[in-house]
């Protein structure tokens, strides 16, 4: 009997998703919304209804950060475009708009970081150089990646600062 109820507590412990959780695939996000199409393209092609408490892993957003393409969890188990705002933590998600981006950065000077931590300055991206982002931190503050110009190397950088 107490192998039965170790087995069930482990399989419930596995079901929980965690609000939001980063990886090189992706953010992973619950559906807030009570229903959020799934679509085959931005706002085009049905695909599927995702329900409240589901979850998405955001894999890259449009330009304007409305939609969000990635992999559906659930019922509908496949890839497709969903609203971000349909998402818990929408906010978190549009910062993926800038993954896989050249982004030029246009201020002074951007701090640039060894970890996603403000402790750990390396030096600092200057007006007209560029930063490609290839990942998120868990909490979406940071950003990773390649810094072009006269770092030219991997690293940190702040979200806010993009």
């Amino acid at each position: 009997m107490r192998f039965t109820t170790t087995v069930v507590a482990l399989a419930a412990c596995a079901l929980v998703i965690p609000p939001a959780t980063a990886s090189a695939d992706g953010l992973r996000v619950r559906v807030c919304a009570d229903e959020l199409v799934s679509n085959t393209s931005p706002n085009q092609g049905r695909d599927g209804v995702l329900a409240k408490g589901q979850s998405f892993r955001a894999r890259k957003v449009t330009r304007n950060a409305k939609y969000a393409y990635g992999l559906a969890y659930g019922h509908i188990n496949r890839l497709g475009w969903v609203r971000v705002d349909g998402l818990c933590n929408p906010k978190l998600v549009s910062k993926l708009v800038v993954i896989n981006r050249n982004v030029f950065i246009g201020r002074q000077r951007l701090s640039f970081y060894a970890r996603a931590n403000r402790s750990t300055k390396i030096g600092a991206l200057r007006s007209g150089e560029s930063f490609t982002a290839r990942k998120l931190n868990a909490s979406g503050t940071y950003a990773y990646g390649f810094a072009y110009g006269h770092l030219n190397r991997l690293g940190w950088v702040s979200t806010d600062e993009l």
